[in-house]
Order: C-alpha cells, then structure tokens, then sequence
C-alpha cells in the first residue's frame, strides 16, 4: 500500500473528528429555540460526545483486537457519519441526543486507533505524522465553527441540514478506508506466506 494512500486515509479520518462536536455551538441559539430546550440540555450536546470519548476509548482497545486497526477505524468513520447524517431528521431532543451519542462513540475509537495507525505505518516519521493528524483534526473544527452558520443560511435557514452536511466528510473517507480494510489482511497474509516459504 503507497504510503500517500496511507497519508491520505489518515488525514481524512482526521478531519472527521471534530465536526460532530464543533458545528453545534454556532447554532445552539437556534436549535434551542426550535426544540424548546434548557441550557443544561442543551450543553448536553456538545459535552455527551467528550464524555463518550473517556468511557468508549477502551471499546477501541477491544475491536483493535478482535477486527485489526483498519476495520476498526472503519467502523468508527461510518458511525460518525450516521451519526452526523441522522442530524437531518433531529426533530426532538432525544434524537439529537442519540445523534452526540453516536458521533461521540465513532470518535471514542477512532482517536486512540488512528495514533495506533501512526505508530504501525510511520515509525520513522511519527512525530510529523501526529503534526498532521493534529492539524486536519484543527481544521475540520474551525471549518465547522466558520461554515455552519452561512450553511444554514444558504439552506433556507435550516439547522438540522447544517449540521448533517457534516457527514460528508465521512461519506469521503469511508471508501478510503473501505479499501485498507480489505486490502491491508490480504497483503499480510500474503507476507506471511512469504515468510513460511
């Protein structure tokens, strides 16, 4: 696998990481007001995924094992996404709820898999590699900060389709990811063929 695939892959599952969670607070006001919710509520938004983020990281330790890195950071891309996509049809509270809920286990596995990642395919560039992880993860929350509102504006002021836009960056990634996962087992037993032989 040409290691600007890999790069490729590891910046887009970078930039997936923050959207969920950065895209809410521009719009909070709004989506307060629609779903007539409290304060407390309401920061429940943004504070759910981060918690989800402490009590999952563990699950990314356990599926590492059971499916290998790649699988696994797959798996935690498309819970992201429909995570971020269901945001759509968020007409009530607990839906938005379930919504942080999701993206925040997806982003639970997929911090501490994607240093993995590094450390596996970059053991002699790690530190530049962890420099740009860390900086498309930046990126895709200043992004998210910045667009969200004129998105909803653009959209005929429609918070629900702002912040569900944001699973593009998924619907970009997974293929990528798609294709490691299949390709990367394969190449491995093929080397370990070669070894046996």
């Amino acid at each position: 696998m040409k290691k600007a695939y890999l790069v490729t892959a590891l910046i887009l599952a970078s930039l997936n990481l923050r959207p969920s969670i950065t895209s809410i607070p521009p719009l909070l006001g709004t989506i307060q007001a629609e779903l007539d919710i409290s304060g407390s509520i309401a920061s429940l938004l943004t504070s759910l995924p981060v918690l989800c983020m402490g009590i999952f990281a563990m699950l990314a330790v356990k599926l590492n094992r059971r499916w290998g890195t790649e699988k696994a950071i797959l798996l935690a891309l498309i819970l992201i996404g429909f995570g971020t996509a269901l945001r759509f049809f968020a007409v009530s509270t607990f839906t938005l709820l379930i919504t942080s809920f999701l993206t925040g286990v997806g982003i639970a596995i997929a911090g501490p898999l994607l240093s993995g990642f590094i450390k596996q395919y970059f053991p002699n560039r790690a530190s530049t590699m962890v420099g740009l992880y860390s900086t498309a993860m930046v990126i895709g929350a200043v992004l998210s900060i910045w667009l969200s509102v004129p998105l909803q504006k653009a959209i005929h002021g429609s918070w629900n389709a702002s912040l569900s836009l944001w699973a593009l960056l998924a619907v970009i990634a997974v293929p990528i990811w798609w294709r490691l996962a299949l390709k990367i087992p394969k190449m491995n037993r093929r080397k370990r063929k070669r070894t046996l032989t």
